[in-house]
């Protein structure tokens, strides 16, 4: 019982703040899953909290004792400004630093895009995956190295006696600093030179792709790829027609909404060009060389721009024959795609409304003029 007072005392005094404010977080959290639909993410909130907890309490156990060994004015330091660069700078900063860095994106863009677009936060961290991995893991290896070599450090605990022993011996002889180094030297170069993560997208020309690439464009993260298809190519395939459905049904809702031809034609470029400037990576997967060179491809883009056409075409009000339509159809998705092309290669942000007007007013001119031949 005194035992039980005694840690009740130390939480009050210690930690009343911080495990208050844990579980209040943790319960708003996990209400907010629950209320949106989105169990599996609670689920994922308390475990994530979870293991931070337990971390945390084994990283303050290791540092209790190295903190002991500092002078009092040290200790606060450490209490001050470790715990804030632990807490804000690891945990914070150093994410969004690594996704600014990897996905080559600045880091006001980058901590925006943790707030509010989870799924292309998530695809830029696909692509700071490997720097992310070759850092924690050397980390946590110049760490273990470290203790194998030093017996100091083991304060006699051993896994595997002979071994250990064996190892603590070569660490007299070199300094086991070193020897993490070395090791950890040597998992960075291994790292490096094995590529394990390039997928080869299977198209003919020579175009590799990174599963990140393809990730990003889906607005997905790789491991959800790999769970779903049997091959890159199906893969690859999926993606194109799934971006091609969603440019139709943009097209499709905000043409159903204008009041009359000369506004569905310009709501019609807005939606278009409104769906490339938010979804440009998207937008470079279905229409980019690299799916030209491939038949299969090749055909699951045409069918994209068959469904277009053929929606287009059902909404021109002329006296002409059912081919001329469809070709004047074809002839307003290849002005939408060929304005846009342009804008996604100069690499310039995109104004949909003014872009659209501009380019409505002339396909209006011409749609205007349309008679039979």
């Amino acid at each position: 019982m005194q035992k039980i007072q005694r840690y009740y005392r130390i939480w009050r005094e210690y930690y009343r703040f911080a495990s208050s404010l844990t579980l209040i977080m943790c319960a708003f959290g996990t209400l907010h899953g629950l209320l949106t639909g989105r169990p599996f993410e609670a689920l994922i909130l308390l475990m994530l909290a979870a293991f931070e907890i337990n971390v945390s309490f084994d990283n303050a156990a290791v540092n209790a004792t190295c903190v002991k060994q500092l002078s009092e004015q040290w200790q606060q330091y450490f209490l001050r400004w470790g715990i804030l660069i632990a807490t804000f700078g690891m945990r914070l900063a150093v994410p969004i630093a690594a996704v600014s860095i990897g996905g080559r994106i600045n880091p006001v863009k980058a901590a925006s895009l943790a707030v509010t677009d989870q799924h292309q936060y998530g695809a830029y961290l696909a692509l700071a995956q490997r720097p992310v991995m070759v850092f924690g893991g050397v980390f946590l290896l110049q760490i273990f190295t470290s203790f194998i070599f030093d017996a100091d450090a083991k304060n006699g605990v051993a896994w595997f006696v002979r071994l250990e022993s064996r190892l603590e011996r070569v660490g007299e002889r070199f300094n086991p600093v070193r020897l993490a180094f070395v090791a950890a030297l040597v998992a960075v170069v291994v790292t490096a030179t094995v590529r394990s993560d390039h997928l080869v997208a299977g198209i003919s020309g020579g175009q590799t792709a990174l599963a990140c690439d393809v990730a990003e464009a889906a607005g997905v993260t790789k491991p959800v790829l790999y769970q779903h298809f049997g091959s890159k190519r199906e893969l690859y395939l999926e993606l194109l027609e799934d971006v091609g459905r969603q440019l139709g049904n943009r097209i499709a809702e905000a043409t159903a909404q204008a009041g009359g031809p000369h506004e569905q034609v310009e709501k019609g470029f807005i939606a278009y060009f409104t769906f490339v400037a938010e979804h440009r990576s998207s937008y470079q997967l279905l229409f980019g060389g690299g799916s030209r060179r491939d038949a299969e491809f090749a055909d699951a883009v045409r069918r994209v721009e068959e469904h277009l056409a053929s929606s287009i075409a059902e909404l021109i009000d002329a006296d002409i024959d059912a081919d001329h339509r469809r070709t004047l159809a074809f002839g307003l998705v290849g002005m939408a795609e060929g304005t846009s092309r342009l804008r996604v290669a100069d690499d310039v942000d995109i104004d949909a409304k003014l872009l659209a007007r501009q380019v409505a007013d002339l396909a209006w001119a011409g749609l205007r003029s349309v008679h039979r031949v």
